[in-house]
C-alpha cells in the first residue's frame, strides 16, 4: 500500500505528494499541577492529569521539473493543509485525529527536482480516536457537532419508543483513556436522568430533540436553528464497568435515543 495521510478525507497522494514520514506518538504527554512545600520531600499534586495537545510530525515530498515547479506545487496544497481538522494515516485507517496544522513548518530541496515540506498536525485531544459503531468505520462530519450527526447507522447503540427505564450499551472497551460519549434523545419528558449522574431538569412538553456532548460538556436543543442551552444538574455521565449507560426519568416518552461512544487512546 502506498503510504498516505488524509486531511478532511482528501489523500496526500491524490494531490501528487509522497508521504516521506508520519511520526506517531504512542503515549500522550501528561502533567500534574504540583506545589512544593519547604521541608517536605514530596509535593502536593492535583488528582487529575492535564493532557496538552501533541504534535504529529509529517514530511511530504513533491517532484517537479525544477525548484520553481516544486515550490509552486507546495503552495498549491497550502489550503488543504491549513484547513485540516481531521487526520487519518494509512497504517491505521480506522482511527482519526482531530486538531489543526500549527507551529513551525520547514521546506527544503533535497535534489534539483525534489523538495520536502515538514509540517505538524497538533492533535487535540492528544490521542487517536475511533467511533465504536457496529456498522463499520465512521468519521465525524466537519460542519456540525457530533451529537447532531447520530442516526441508526451512526451510533454505538440506540433504542426507540421508550416510556420506562432502559439501557444503552457499548462493546467492551480496552483503552488507556476514557471514551467520549455523545447522545441524541427525541421525545417528551418531565425529567431525564442519564447514567445516574446527569439530570435534565428542563421539561419538554412537545417533542424535542435533546443533544448531549460529553466531550464539550454541553446540553442543548435547536430552536429555529440556534443551539440553545438546556437546564441540567449533576455531572456528565460515564459508562459503567459493563459498558452500560442507563436512562431513567419521570413522565418521559422517547421516540429515539442514540448513544455514540468514541474510543480514545
Amino acid at each position: 500500500m502506498t503510504p498516505y495521510i488524509k486531511f478532511n478525507g482528501v489523500r496526500s497522494d491524490a494531490l501528487g505528494l509522497r508521504l516521506v514520514s508520519a511520526e506517531p506518538f504512542i503515549l500522550p504527554k501528561r502533567t500534574r499541577q504540583r506545589e512544593y512545600i519547604p521541608g517536605r520531600l514530596g509535593s502536593i499534586s492535583s488528582a487529575d492529569f492535564e493532557m496538552p495537545a501533541v504534535g504529529y510530525r509529517i514530511r511530504l515530498a513533491a517532484t517537479g521539473a525544477d525548484k520553481s515547479a516544486v515550490v509552486s506545487k507546495m503552495h498549491s496544497i497550502a489550503s488543504w493543509a491549513l484547513s485540516a481538522r481531521i487526520m487519518t494515516v494509512w497504517h491505521e485507517p480506522g482511527y482519526f485525529y482531530t486538531g489543526a496544522v500549527e507551529g513551525d513548518t520547514d521546506f527544503s530541496m533535497f535534489s534539483r527536482r525534489n523538495g520536502v515540506l515538514e509540517i505538524e498536525f497538533l492533535c487535540d485531544p492528544p490521542c487517536r480516536q475511533r467511533a465504536s459503531i457496529p456498522a463499520g468505520v465512521w468519521f465525524p462530519e466537519l460542519d456540525k457537532p457530533i451529537p447532531e450527526q447520530l442516526s441508526d447507522l451512526a451510533s454505538t447503540d440506540y433504542a426507540k419508543a421508550k416510556t420506562a427505564a432502559f439501557t444503552l450499551r457499548s462493546a467492551g472497551l480496552d483503552n488507556a483513556l476514557p471514551p467520549a460519549l455523545h447522545l441524541a434523545l427525541t421525545g417528551t419528558w418531565t425529567s431525564l436522568t442519564i447514567g445516574g449522574a446527569l439530570t435534565i431538569t428542563e421539561a419538554a412538553g412537545a417533542s424535542t430533540a435533546l443533544y448531549i456532548d460529553g466531550e464539550a460538556q454541553e446540553v442543548y436543543r435547536l430552536v429555529s436553528g440556534t443551539r440553545t442551552p438546556v437546564k441540567y444538574s449533576g455531572d456528565f455521565p460515564a459508562l459503567n464497568e459493563d459498558g452500560e449507560l442507563g436512562i431513567t426519568g419521570t413522565g418521559f416518552n422517547l421516540s429515539t435515543a442514540y448513544l455514540l461512544v468514541i474510543e480514545r487512546g
